[in-house]
Order: C-alpha cells, then structure tokens, then sequence
C-alpha cells in the first residue's frame, strides 16, 4: 500500500474505488471455476445421501432382536399371523413384532436375521465411504480456498497440477490429435 500512496497519493482522496489487480484467476481463460464448483456440490450430495443410509443402518438391531425373540418364542405364533407379541428380555417389554403371514415363525426370524445382516455390512462399507468422502470435501474446499487466494500463473498451474493428480480433471495435451483412417477390409 506504500508504494500505492508514495505514486497516486494525491489523487487517492478523491477516489471512490481503487482495483488493486487480483482476481484475474477467476476469468483466465482455460480455467473452469464452475466446473470445481459443480463437483464440490456433486460429492456434497454424495455425502448427504451416504450419512443418510448410514443412519438407516441405526435400525439393524431391532432386525437382530426381532430374529432372536422369533426363535424364542416362535412356537407360540399361530399359522397366518401378522404379527407375535412377547416379552423383550433384555429389557423385560413387552414388544410386537410384524410378521409375513405367509412365513412360518423360523422363516420370519431368517427374513429378520438376513437384514440385519446386511444392513451391519451395509454400516461398515459406508462408514469407511463416508469418511473417504468427507475427506475428499475438506480437499476439494481446500484447492477452492487456495483459488480464492492464488497470486500468480505459478499458483494457477500448481492447483491444476493437483487437479489433475488427483484425478478430478484431465491434463490438457497439447498439439492435435491423429486422425485415423479408416480403410477397406479386404
């Protein structure tokens, strides 16, 4: 700002405004700000829907609970019935569980074993997937900060390289593709 105020500082009074430079990345040709945007709001969304089938997940154990009351006290569920009212013993309640009519009580208690399994395997895939898509926000925000703060071309093609490194977009080559030639079979 000195040598700002040391060449126009006389001037500077009756200045509204003053475009101090900066700013020239956003608009330099070649380098797609939208499409940075785009995928940050991509795997946003990603992550969104990841947290939310993880907190389905919060649900297997009722699956487990069902499957285990079932075998149980199966024996007491009638041919047909909807559902089974016993008690709960790891919490003495009394608890309803539905039941597929056209199932017996052992098949009923498989259905609800099978999906607590998988929604167990479900959880841990996505326990992994979330954290690697909660990293890959923190890095894409990241190279969108040091956009906001990019000086130079040096800066530019720095962040583009790491882009690229990290496989978000393709590295530009230059020079013109061959053309092929088609020609005859025989």
């Amino acid at each position: 700002w000195a040598a700002v105020e040391e060449k126009f500082g006389t001037f500077l009074p009756d200045m509204k405004w003053i475009n101090m430079g900066g700013g020239h990345h956003i608009t330099r040709q070649g380098y797609d700000i939208p499409r940075l945007e785009k995928l940050l709001n991509e795997v946003n969304k990603k992550y969104d829907i990841q947290t939310k089938q993880l907190k389905d997940c919060d649900k297997k154990d009722k699956y487990r609970i069902y499957g285990e009351m079932l075998n149980t006290y199966g024996y007491g569920a009638e041919e047909g019935a909807r559902s089974l009212t016993c008690e709960n013993y790891y919490t003495n309640t009394e608890i309803t569980i539905p039941l597929d009519p056209l199932l017996s009580a052992k098949d009923n208690a498989k259905k609800y074993f099978d999906r607590y399994g998988k929604l167990k395997r479900t959880e841990e895939a996505l326990s992994v997937q979330t954290r690697e898509t909660k990293d890959e926000i923190d890095h894409l925000e990241s190279i969108q900060a040091s956009l906001d703060i990019a000086l130079s071309e040096n800066d530019l093609t720095e962040i583009r390289q790491e882009l690229v490194d990290a496989g978000y977009i393709h590295k530009k080559t230059k020079g013109s593709r061959k053309e092929l030639k088609s020609s005859p079979f025989h």
